[in-house]
């Protein structure tokens, strides 16, 4: 959802499936290409799980574009309530790390006063 650009929200709900991660790909390459800056927030409250296979997509995904990610990614707040799933999701942070501030965080209200914090420092 990017009624509330340059804010972003991607609702993941059960297994992330391919497509969830090949439409936040195309998302983000959309931006990039309009030479948009934003910050977005990951909203994993209802996902299940993460699946090794599209971590692994991901990790490379990231890697190839970090100098785009850099550029036009101004933060990123993924939330997840499950404290199992957040640190799966610390550890592939910690393996591959993206090149924009970010923060993991329990609840909508945490991700919501990171992101408005990191845009009004852009001056986003």
């Amino acid at each position: 959802d990017d009624s509330k650009f340059p804010l972003v929200v991607l609702t993941y709900k059960g297994i992330p499936t391919p497509e969830d991660n090949e439409r936040f790909r195309a998302y983000m390459e959309s931006y990039w290409a309009a030479g948009k800056r934003y910050c977005s927030i990951a909203d994993m409250t209802e996902a299940d799980r993460e699946v090794k296979a599209e971590n692994d997509k991901m990790a490379a995904w990231t890697k190839a574009n970090s100098e785009s990610l850099k550029r036009y990614c101004i933060a990123t707040a993924i939330i997840v309530p499950n404290a199992m799933l957040r640190a799966v999701i610390r550890t592939f942070f910690f393996i591959s790390k993206p090149p924009f501030p970010y923060t993991i965080v329990e609840s909508r209200a945490e991700a919501e006063a990171f992101v408005q914090e990191k845009l009004a420092a852009a001056g986003a």
